[in-house]
C-alpha cells in the first residue's frame, strides 16, 4: 500500500485548490489500486466527498509545529509524520501541492527501501555553493556546534542540499522525522533561509547513511511566481463553479482546468514586470 501524503493549509485556497487538483488528476490518470490518500489540512470541508483520509490541522498543531507562526516550514515535518503514523502503508509519498504527477508515482515507490529515500532533487553542496541562498548555511553554521539528539551538529563537507517537494520514504524510516523536526528548530535561529526544513531531513537522511535519489522528472508544477498568479484564480474558478465538495463532477471535468500559462500570459507578465521596475 503507498500512502500519497498531500499537506494544505493556510489563508490562501490556492493551497487547498492546488491539493485537489493533484489528487484529481493522480486518481484520474493512475487510478487508486493499491493507493491511501491522506490530507493533512485546516479546511478539511473543502474535501468533503473526497476520497481521501482527513486529518484535520487545528490552530494548536498549527502554533506547536509552526514555531507559533515564527517559520510554519516544521508543519511539513510533523504532517508528514503523522499522516504516516495514521495510514498503514509500507511506503508514504508527499507532493507539494503547486505541482503535480506526469508519471506514476509507483516507479519511484519501486526505487524506495529501507537504505534508500526519494527526495525532489539534489540542489547542490552546501560548503561553497554558488547559490546565494545555500550559501547562508555555511554563513551561518561553519563554526558551530549544536547539541541535538544525533549529538553535536556540525556542518560537514558533505553536507548537501536536498529540495523536500518530493518526500518518499518506507515504513521504517518515517522515524527520521522527528529527529529533522529537531534539528530544523536547532538550526532554524542561526539561518536566514526559507530552506531550513529541507536541509533538515537531508541532513538526518545523510547522519544515518541513507542514500537518495531525485524524483523531479516525475512531476511539473506552478510553483514560480509567475506561474502561481496565473494558476491560482483558474483553479478557484473551476472550483467557483463546480462546487467545492462535488468530487465527481470534479473528477469528470478536472482536464478543462489549464493549468499552464498560454504563451500571451507569459509574455504579458513578462511585459508587466519590465514597466514595474524602477
Amino acid at each position: 500500500m503507498i500512502n500519497h501524503i498531500v499537506i494544505a493549509y493556510g489563508s490562501s485556497l490556492g493551497y487547498q485548490h492546488g491539493a485537489k487538483y493533484q489528487i484529481l488528476r493522480l486518481i484520474s490518470k493512475f487510478g487508486t489500486a493499491n493507493r491511501k490518500i491522506t490530507v493533512v489540512t485546516d479546511h478539511p470541508k473543502l474535501f468533503d466527498n473526497y476520497p481521501v483520509e482527513i486529518l484535520t490541522l487545528d490552530a494548536s498543531k498549527k502554533e506547536q509545529w509552526g514555531g507559533g507562526g515564527a517559520d510554519h516550514f516544521g508543519i511539513k515535518l510533523k504532517g508528514f509524520a503523522w499522516a504516516a503514523s495514521v495510514v498503514d502503508a509500507s511506503t508514504h509519498i508527499l507532493l507539494d501541492t503547486d505541482m503535480y504527477w506526469i508519471s506514476d508515482p509507483v516507479e519511484l515507490v519501486e526505487q524506495v527501501s529501507s537504505g534508500f529515500v526519494v527526495m525532489y532533487q539534489d540542489e547542490g553542496p552546501i560548503m561553497g555553493a554558488k547559490n546565494r541562498s545555500i550559501r547562508r548555511f555555511e554563513e551561518g553554521l561553519k563554526r558551530l556546534q549544536l547539541p541535538w539528539s544525533g549529538g553535536i551538529y556540525t556542518l560537514n563537507r558533505e553536507s548537501r542540499m536536498y529540495g523536500s517537494a518530493i518526500i518518499c520514504m518506507s515504513r521504517e524510516n518515517v522515524e527520521l522525522m522527528d529527529p529533522a523536526f529537531e534539528l530544523f528548530r536547532v538550526l532554524s535561529p542561526h539561518v536566514e533561509a526559507h530552506t531550513v526544513e529541507q536541509f533538515a531531513l537531508s541532513e538526518c537522511l545523510r547522519v544515518r547513511g541513507l542514500k537518495i535519489t531525485e524524483g523531479k522528472r516525475y512531476t511539473n508544477n506552478w510553483s514560480s511566481t509567475g506561474k502561481k498568479n496565473y494558476a491560482t484564480p483558474v483553479l478557484a474558478e473551476f472550483f467557483e463553479k463546480e462546487g467545492e465538495n462535488e468530487f465527481e463532477a470534479h473528477l469528470e471535468r478536472w482536464e478543462s482546468i489549464k493549468i499552464n500559462r498560454p504563451i500571451l500570459e507569459l509574455v504579458k507578465q513578462k511585459i508587466n514586470r519590465l514597466r514595474s521596475r524602477p
